[in-house]
């Protein structure tokens, strides 16, 4: 529905990777309170996959909007697009597998407790996003221009 809406291409990547990352979140705290009806169960837990469409690709346009390929490696750093991606896929694993690392860290934590845990921490993740990097590199360089005029409309004139 993301890809068939083209969302990552008409909302701000910030914005929608923070209500996707939200509602699945809060889809995903939603769990706790079922007691043993499995169609909920199974609606919401779709509910969560589905939000996740709208992290995991807008994760990583986030990250190719910050950061442009260099090439060759230069000042010895190498290639920045390629740390940032995959800085993002380990982050990306480490969230997927933070329930299990809050389960084993506490094992006498009920698995209630720990998915309302996780959802918090990924609703935190969230807010985080939107308060620490609230545009895109490539959005806010398209809006302030050092001279507006540089780039004019051609003249009816002219040729496109």
């Amino acid at each position: 529905m993301f890809a068939l809406l083209a969302l990552a291409d008409r909302v701000p990547g910030n914005w929608l990777f923070s209500a996707s990352a939200m509602l699945g979140a809060g889809c995903n705290a939603a769990v706790v309170a079922l007691d043993g009806q499995l169609p909920a169960l199974l609606a919401l837990r779709f509910a969560v996959g589905f939000f996740l469409a709208g992290v995991y690709p807008v994760g990583m346009k986030l990250a190719a909007s910050w950061y442009q390929p260099t090439g060759a490696a230069v000042d010895g750093r190498g290639d920045r697009l390629g740390q940032a991606m995959a800085f993002l896929v380990g982050a990306l694993v480490l969230g997927t597998a933070f329930p299990h690392l809050v389960r084993a860290a506490g094992s006498s934590l009920p698995w209630r407790k720990v998915l309302l845990l996780v959802s918090l921490v990924a609703c935190a993740g969230a807010v985080a996003l939107l308060l620490l990097r609230p545009t895109s590199c490539r959005a806010r360089s398209a809006v302030i221009r050092a001279d507006p005029f540089d780039n004019p409309r051609p003249s009816a004139a002219s040729p496109v």
